[in-house]
């Protein structure tokens, strides 16, 4: 009777680090067969069980138990093993730092006898009907990995045949040699010395067999058909968590503690790690794993599923061979075999760096490592802030714990004086990375370019971006129309905090909202005290950010407005100008001082918050017809402007103001020259001139110049374009529109303030703010940063294909044109392609959720049945979820930014 050892390692962590990578593709079930030992025989069989520990953090593989080989069984002609016993601590230190609970069996003492009838004797054993009960109540196929001896294996073969033909997707045999040479080492090796004869056997179960050749010959040379490989220990040691480092110097020490739990706790050795790290290790089974688990890797290291179309380092062909005694006799390719393959390295100068790569991109899947963070030179509140900034996004995305460090840190924030103030570096520093501002915000600008260019899968990986970037632009801002009851009027303070995070790390440092007059009756309004609160929110918001903060002003005021001192109804036959709002007219002196009393009312509502900046605005809403007035841009609005100039300064003596000339000359009233002929008699009041159309760039600033020679600015609308409701079905990326439009204008155009309806359009801000940023860089360019940060590097190419066929549609139905079905259908199939392999937590976020939403609804809209469908009502109600849209709503314009979801209900019947 076979003498065999079943043990159960079971503990659980009682704090288990969260997966740093969501089950991205199928988990593969497995069986790991080992020949792992404490102390041990050879420690890759530990760097083995560890990286399959990965690959089940990962989501790739469900580990449904270890067989490891009875010391005996490894002992070939001696009874006396130098080794110690199977490595049960081994499994035991895995499970507790995984969470898991991965059963251990320890194999047969006695030698595979090829004449046996194990099917019928039943003299398996426990260990292998242990085996042979997995396979059995799997309800799918499972995979096999043998790296020690194939004595077990071999004896479940012969015991359960039918067993393995059906419920068997593989035996990945990491043994021998891929030469059939005698004289170069045929069969000489170690694993099939060990028992020739169950060496030969397993190759003759009826099931798909992967054989991985130690080597090609044996000469320890990297070659194409032997897997070996070898690394330096510092390449990964110091880069996993420090219990797991504890785990890999509890193996390699051949520590006689009996307490391997707790050893696992605490620093890692100093000494140990560097005794350690210094040392070159063999190893052979890291591509078979990959493989196994449905990944391959590219020539770089990077792993990706096997289904793609990368160039990978590694494959398996198919063959066909022949057995002797000794175990193979011959091989060669066959292009016809369904179940015998063999490995090859595809490219020996670049296996061994890209297997150490992979091997440390799934090693960082086990436990958070520490990253930590040194502030040199630098204090404040934003330092702090854009030190938890930094902290908050890398603990968001994956398992890493980010602590500040008195000392020793990969990470140095740091201001140096000798930036310009907005710019930042990224250099090394010794072993370190510093990431130097000009002043603080500077830094936090550095930390944004940090974050984004770093990676996130299986752990943190610093970014690999050096150099000393400086904005071009002076004005980078953002105007959020925070009215009609959208996002940034109904969003909790949190949100909004976040998300003034989020664009200040892309570059952002102006914030402009607009104070909803037109909602309101006067200033004894409820609504009115909540609107002024939301500014001064929004204020200290941007400020603590050390962000710029403005309001427009205008003639355009509450709804409670006089008759008496309306303004006279603008000539509008573009449509272009709007005749909404409650405009006064200011040439009536009543009117004139009507505003100048609203606004100085305002002005005190808003004490003590500050104000950077106030941006004039003419029309669409504001402007008044009268003879007087006209022509508003050259006349009215310009004297007013000037008067609120002085009103403002009285306040706010740093003010800078910004005239804007939204739809100047629309049509031709002779606006531009006027304003050019008054700035050039003076213009000290004025700081920017703010221009931009619904369609194509003003021509007059391009052509003629701008008025008063000031710095002009933009005004892009990225809310309304091909959309609606505005954001009613989710995102609207327009960013071949955007490219278009900026190409025309970068030369002359050194910041502006992107009209903004809610967060939907937040891939228009990027690339809009790093035009700001960076006149020559591309939307495409800043897309692709984007999607790597915020979803994954692994679906960039898809989500930018997915963007240009979403703005596709867009364009086709604003020009009234018909839209494609083909393109709506396969936006529809790469956004759920990507949805299925997204980390969680970037599944989860609400900038994927609204692409993904997006790509529903045009295929329900457009070539489905509508948007009344139950899928379309789902996603039409999540996009009211994450906008925070009012189910009820009194406000008379919710409908321009509300889902049109068909049982929301406006109350004044607007729809």
């Amino acid at each position: 009777m076979l003498k065999t050892t079943f043990v159960l390692i079971a503990l659980l962590a009682t704090v288990v680090p969260p997966c740093c990578s969501q089950e991205m593709g199928h988990s593969v079930p497995v069986i790991h067969h080992t020949d792992l030992y404490h102390p041990h025989n050879d420690p890759d069989d530990h760097w083995d069980l560890a990286t399959l520990y990965g690959l089940m953090m990962r989501g790739n593989i469900d580990l449904k138990g270890i067989f490891i080989d009875h010391p005996l069984n490894a002992a070939r002609e001696s009874n006396e093993p130098t080794w110690g016993d199977p490595a049960l601590c081994a499994v035991g230190q895995l499970n507790h730092l995984c969470g898991s609970a991965v059963p251990a069996v320890v194999g047969s003492s006695n030698p595979f006898d090829p004449d046996t009838d194990y099917a019928s004797t039943g003299s398996a054993g426990s260990g292998v009907d242990f085996l042979l009960k997995a396979l059995e109540e799997s309800p799918e196929p499972v995979a096999i990995t043998v790296v020690g001896s194939c004595r077990d294996i071999a004896i479940a073969g012969k015991a359960a045949p039918d067993l393995f033909r059906e419920k068997c997707r593989g035996i990945y045999l990491n043994a021998g040699t891929g030469t059939t040479d005698q004289s170069k080492g045929a069969n000489q090796e170690w694993n099939v010395l060990l028992e020739p004869e169950a060496y030969r056997a397993v190759f003759e179960i009826p099931c798909p067999i992967y054989w991985v050749p130690c080597f090609e010959a044996m000469d320890f040379k990297v070659a194409n058909y032997g897997s070996y490989w070898t690394f330096d220990q510092g390449e990964i040691l110091p880069a996993l968590s420090q219990p797991l480092q504890n785990f890999f110097l509890y193996a390699l020490t051949q520590s006689e503690d009996p307490k391997w739990l707790r050893y696992l706790d605490g620093k890692p050795d100093p000494d140990l790690m560097k005794q350690f790290s210094a040392q070159r290790r063999n190893m052979w089974c890291t591509a078979g794993f990959l493989h196994m688990a449905g990944l391959t890797c590219d020539m770089e290291g990077m792993i990706h599923f096997a289904d793609s179309s990368v160039e990978s380092v590694f494959r398996f062909e198919p063959i066909s061979m022949t057995l002797g005694n000794g175990g193979v006799k011959g091989w060669k390719p066959d292009s016809h075999s369904t179940d015998r393959f063999i490995f090859k390295a595809r490219d020996v100068d670049r296996y061994p760096s890209a297997m150490t790569i992979a091997l440390k991109t799934v090693l960082l899947a086990i436990g958070p490592s520490e990253v930590k963070v040194r502030i040199e030179d630098a204090t404040g509140p934003l330092v702090s802030r854009t030190f938890a900034i930094l902290k908050n996004r890398i603990e968001h995305r994956c398992s890493a714990r980010v602590i500040e460090s008195a000392s020793d840190a990969e990470i140095i924030l740091t201001i140096d004086a000798d930036l310009p103030r907005e710019a930042f570096s990224i250099e090394e520093d010794g072993s370190a990375l510093k990431i130097a501002g000009g002043s603080a915000q500077g830094l936090l600008y550095g930390v944004g370019k940090f974050l984004r260019t770093s990676g996130y899968e299986n752990g943190f990986h610093p970014s690999e971006w050096r150099g000393t970037s400086v904005p071009r632009g002076s004005m980078r801002g953002m105007y959020f129309a925070s009215h009609f009851h959208n996002w940034y009027q109904t969003a909790p303070e949190e949100e909004i905090a976040r998300y003034m995070e989020d664009l200040a790390l892309w570059g952002v440092n102006a914030i402009k909202i607009c104070f909803p007059f037109l909602n309101f009756k006067d200033w004894d309004d409820p609504e009115a005290d909540k609107a002024v609160e939301m500014t001064r929110r929004y204020a200290r918001l941007a400020h603590d950010l050390g962000l710029q903060f403005g309001i427009g002003a205008g003639n355009t005021l509450f709804s409670g407005v006089p008759d008496h001192l309306r303004a006279t109804r603008l000539p509008d036959p573009t449509h272009r100008r709007g005749n909404h709002g409650n405009p006064v007219c200011p040439s009536i002196p009543e009117g004139h001082e009507f505003i100048m009393e609203q606004m100085e009312e305002l002005f005190d509502r808003l004490d003590g918050v500050g104000l950077d900046f106030l941006v004039f605005w003419p029309y669409d809403e504001g402007g008044c017809g009268c003879d007087q007035c006209s022509p508003w841009g050259s006349n009215g609005f310009l004297k007013l402007s000037q008067d609120l100039t002085r009103l403002a300064r009285k306040h706010y003596p740093e003010l800078k103001t910004v005239l804007s000339t939204w739809v100047f000359d629309t049509p031709p009233a002779g606006e531009w020259e006027g304003l050019s002929k008054t700035l050039a008699e003076g213009n000290d009041w004025l700081d920017y001139i703010l221009a931009d159309s619904h369609e194509e760039f003003p021509r007059y600033p391009l052509d003629v110049g701008v008025p008063g020679d000031l710095p002009l600015i933009n005004f892009p609308e990225i809310s309304m374009w091909g959309n609606w409701p505005w954001g009613g079905v989710g995102a609207n990326p327009l960013p071949s529109r955007f490219q278009h439009l900026w190409d025309s204008v970068k030369q002359k155009v050194s910041g502006g303030f992107p009209y903004s309806e809610g967060i939907y359009e937040d891939l228009n801000k990027a690339v809009v703010v790093q035009y700001y940023w960076d006149a020559d860089r591309s939307a495409k360019q800043t897309l692709s940063e984007y999607i790597a940060y915020e979803f994954s590097p692994d679906v960039t190419e898809d989500v930018l294909t997915l963007i240009d066929l979403l703005e596709s549609t867009a364009s086709h139905s604003y020009r009234k044109e018909p839209v494609n079905p083909s393109e709506i259908e396969r936006a529809y199939e790469l956004a759920e392609s990507v949805n299925n392999r997204l980390p969680d937590w970037a599944k989860k976020g609400w900038r994927w959720e609204i692409v993904h939403q997006r790509a529903i609804l045009d295929r329900e809209k457009y070539i489905g049945d509508g948007l009344e469908t139950p899928e379309a009502e789902a996603a039409l109600l999540r996009l009211m979820e994450i906008y925070h849209s009012q189910m009820e709503t009194e406000d008379p314009y919710h409908h321009r930014v509300r889902p049109p979801l068909k049982r929301a209900v406006s109350l004044n019947g607007n729809k």
